[in-house]
């Protein structure tokens, strides 16, 4: 296992030069596995914290909790948060952030005009939430994951010498930074990032129930997170409302102006009334 200051930056160097295209996620695994283990912090999420979900649609808002829900299938895609294969629930801290997270695809290809229905969720208990909060790129936007870092930092030194509190410092800035990583080629770039979530959320001794990083698509100054789906089936998190939207960029670069169109009156069992 690499244990030095020199040794880690220098395989970190080596993992950032790959050309991920060319590895697949089972080769990235034994590269990282062999060498160091993954860092991995852990903070409450209360009960009544409010989480949201965005999918586009047309002029009509999705009328089926199911269509805003997680997709019961496996991933045929990598995402920045999962692999291949894995089934997760995706969700945003904010009503806007999840909105503009769920048009960033076709935003790419010159579409302008979105209709989307966000559906909104309540945790109904706390959970405890891996926070990737190391990105010197992430912290200089403002948000509070340079508290969450500060508020860390004694427990990372506890029984540590400066030396191995530096190298998991290495480690923590450098699985932050895939998190951050907003030159996306194609899915294989996610490939770090969706290693380590894999690794954490599913982990067979339940790390933790999820896993909250800063949202690329929201410059960075808003939070997306990441549940195993096992929590929306179980009546942990539960299903609150849904909204309709319309959103309106000018660019990929700037924000949109959002207008809300409509707030759902209730819901009856998969099918929402509004």
């Amino acid at each position: 296992m690499v244990s030095s200051i020199l040794d880690t930056k220098e395989y970190l160097e080596f993992i950032e030069s790959l050309k991920l295209s060319e590895y697949s996620t089972e080769d990235l695994k034994k590269f990282i596995n062999n060498s160091f283990s993954y860092p991995y912090f852990i903070f409450p999420q209360v009960e009544g914290s409010r989480i949201f979900r965005g999918q586009i649609c047309n002029e009509n808002p999705y009328d089926k909790i199911s269509r805003l829900s997680y997709n019961p299938e496996p991933a045929s895609n990598l995402g920045r948060a999962n692999l291949k294969q894995e089934s997760v629930f995706y969700a945003a801290g904010t009503l806007d952030n999840a909105a503009i997270e769920s048009c960033q695809d076709e935003l790419k290809k010159g579409t302008k005009i979105f209709f989307v229905t966000v559906g909104e969720w309540i945790l109904k208990k706390g959970l405890e939430i891996n926070v990737v909060c190391h990105s010197k790129k992430a912290q200089s936007t403002g948000t509070d994951l340079i508290v969450a870092a500060e508020s860390i930092e004694e427990m990372m030194r506890k029984d540590r010498s400066e030396e191995e509190y530096q190298v998991l410092l290495l480690k923590s800035e450098f699985f932050a930074d895939q998190f951050a990583k907003s030159e996306i080629g194609g899915y294989d770039d996610y490939s770090i990032s969706a290693l380590y979530s894999s690794q954490i959320l599913h982990n067979p001794k339940k790390i933790c129930d999820g896993i909250c990083y800063p949202s690329v698509a929201y410059k960075l100054k808003s939070f997306n997170f990441v549940y195993r789906t096992e929590l929306f089936d179980n009546g942990s998190i539960e299903f609150v409302c849904a909204h309709h939207l319309k959103l309106s960029f000018t660019s990929s670069e700037t924000y949109p102006e959002i207008e809300i169109l409509a707030k759902s009156k209730g819901f009856e069992g998969d099918s929402i009334k509004w």
